[in-house]
């Protein structure tokens, strides 16, 4: 069978959805499958075209992947000649990949990692007027009539379904981990708390409550530290939590960390007392995965797929403001924790299901 991905980023961009990709096309070529993938040259000193693992990779030299929208459709044109099914992703690498799939009488496989819908509206850092093309652009992608819709949890699913999409085009097929990664991380952490946050800095993540629970909650333990593990992009809303943080006076108390090898950022979430995700929603979310693997205490904003994902030691928030996040830290310290049985999500599963998809399509 050969299939051709079109993402808006593949390896070696770090991220959860890129660590997905790379462990599913490997696994398809393992298998005897043709794969290539389509996908932006977000960094200029990357290769145009390459193999790795035996999945031909090429690159569409665009500035980045909102570009990749609009200008990618002739390389992918090119490439999906041949194919057999035509695997994308929301948002920026789905309409040129369902564009060539019309074109040539291709069948189309989407995977949804999240869907915002009203929630949009509600996002900081960025103007009513992106936010509203955000939202719009999401709708057209929700109106393209592709083969199947996969959602990456349940409560993906739920919203797929609510906007509109048929329940026999939706496939749940959780994200995956590859847990030998975490068997040397284990808790490990000292005397002092230490709150930690890692992960993107996207406008959903829920930062700038974050950083103002932080800042009250230090008001009343001097001794507490918050390790906040994030990149320097996008430039514009990594200067505004810097700003803000100047703004909180609390930048002695942060221990900011940017681009960590795997094993050391593992290290570093394994030696916290816990990990805070106050996300606005999550359509997975391999950070609480991964915590969770590594048996580290989460705060979590319960939204979205959270409620799926989060296992092992944690506090819920009942609702995602600052009081609640104060609440939940003073909680924390005294070792006020819920506690279930450990739920894991085993990548081989995850390739399992992608190639019973495959099948079915063919």
């Amino acid at each position: 069978m050969k299939i051709l991905f079109v993402v808006e980023h593949y390896y070696p961009y770090i991220g959860g959805a890129e660590e997905l990709w790379k462990s599913l096309t490997t696994a398809l070529v393992k298998e005897g499958h043709e794969v290539t993938v389509a996908t932006t040259r977000y960094d200029k000193k990357l290769p145009i075209s390459e193999t790795i693992d035996g999945v031909k990779v090429v690159r569409v030299d665009v500035a980045n992947r909102y570009f990749f929208t609009f200008f990618s459709f002739p390389a992918i044109n090119k490439l999906a000649k041949g194919v057999d099914v035509i695997h994308t992703a929301s948002y920026n690498s789905a309409i040129p990949a369902w564009l060539v799939a019309k074109f040539q009488g291709k069948r189309t496989i989407i995977t949804f990692h999240e869907v915002w819908g009203k929630l949009w509206f509600k996002l900081p850092f960025t103007s009513k007027f992106v936010l509203s093309a955000y939202y719009l652009f999401e709708q057209l992608i929700l109106r393209l009539p592709f083969s199947y819709f996969v959602a990456v949890s349940n409560a993906t699913a739920e919203r797929l379904s609510q906007s509109g999409i048929r329940r026999d085009k939706i496939k749940v097929i959780h994200n995956g981990l590859n847990y030998d990664m975490f068997e040397n991380y284990r808790h490990d952490p000292g005397k002092r708390l230490v709150i930690c946050y890692f992960g993107r800095l996207g406008i959903s993540k829920g930062i700038e409550i974050l950083l103002e629970a932080i800042a009250e909650f230090f008001q009343g333990n001097k001794e507490a530290v918050f390790r906040f593990i994030i990149p320097t992009y996008p430039e514009r809303v990594y200067k505004q939590v810097l700003s803000l943080i100047e703004d909180l006076n609390i930048k002695d108390r942060i221990e900011m960390l940017h681009d960590l090898p795997k094993s050391v950022l593992l290290e570093k979430v394994s030696s916290a007392s816990c990990v805070v995700v106050p996300s606005h929603s999550e359509g997975f979310c391999y950070t609480a995965a991964e915590t969770v693997a590594m048996e580290v205490p989460i705060i979590s904003s319960d939204k979205g797929s959270l409620k799926e994902v989060v296992s092992g030691k944690f506090i819920k928030l009942k609702e995602l403001n600052i009081q609640e996040l104060v609440d939940a830290f003073r909680k924390a310290e005294n070792g006020e924790w819920q506690e279930s049985n450990e739920r894991r999500f085993e990548m081989s599963d995850t390739i399992a299901n992608y190639l019973k998809l495959y099948s079915e399509i063919r």
